[in-house]
């Protein structure tokens, strides 16, 4: 097969994949938005895939960067019920590969119009943190590092950029495990009915949530802000 027959073949598979998903988000969404929103139901709906319950819960938590506006803390805590911490936190950490890597590579290939299906014009502008390449790789460390800061909405805007995938896997990946290994260690002391531990684990983890978006907001959004006010 030739390369332009390739390249052909490729966009078409890519087209027929982007479609398939946007026709399940629109007539299945509202339903899975349900789904991650609530615990109790989260754990029975697993609980009846038996054996590949890791498997499908892995499936819902890449579905639920995909859309980035579903909460992904659900799954985590579920996921420190059922696996614990540590084996919570690595499922969590493989749906955000296959979650991140989808957005990445539809983001690379169809470019801003792609984004603006699931991020309006207005925000996409506002966030201009991502522009300056030599700072690229650090930014995007302490962003997806600080808790609070909306991460999948970062994961689009990155497509956008320069950057590869790999060094996004890596450097995302690295920099989520403390926010995700605080809920999944929620969830395994919820697990083992440490109920005083999981509350404090969690009020700590809300008051740096809390921080991490204040410091996100006035630091970078309006660094963004003045940004875009001298026509940078």
């Amino acid at each position: 097969m030739k390369q332009v027959d390739r390249n052909i073949f490729k966009g078409i598979c890519a087209v027929i994949a982007g479609g398939l998903i946007l026709l399940g988000l629109i007539y299945y969404g509202k339903d899975l938005f349900n789904l991650l929103s609530n615990m109790d139901q989260m754990k029975a709906f697993l609980e009846q895939f038996g054996a590949s319950s890791m498997l499908v819960g892995i499936l819902l938590y890449a579905a639920q960067i995909l859309i980035a506006i579903l909460p992904g803390e659900i799954i985590e805590v579920l996921f420190g019920v059922l696996y614990g911490s540590i084996g919570g936190m690595a499922f969590c950490l493989v749906g955000n590969l296959i979650g991140s890597t989808l957005i990445f590579l539809l983001t690379k290939r169809y470019g801003k119009k792609f984004v603006q299906r699931f991020i309006s014009e207005e925000k996409i502008d506002k966030i201009s943190f991502f522009k300056d390449e030599s700072r690229l790789n650090a930014v995007t460390f302490i962003l997806f590092l600080i808790p609070g800061t909306p991460k999948d909405i970062f994961t689009y805007l990155l497509g956008l950029t320069n950057m590869k995938l790999s060094t996004f896997l890596l450097i995302s990946s690295i920099a989520r495990i403390p926010s995700i290994y605080s809920s999944t260690l929620v969830g395994a002391n919820l697990g083992s009915n440490m109920l005083a531990q999981a509350i404090l684990i969690y009020a700590i983890t809300g008051i740096f949530s809390l921080g991490g978006y204040l410091f996100y907001r006035f630091v970078f959004q309006k660094k963004a802000a003045g940004a875009q006010t001298s026509g940078i």
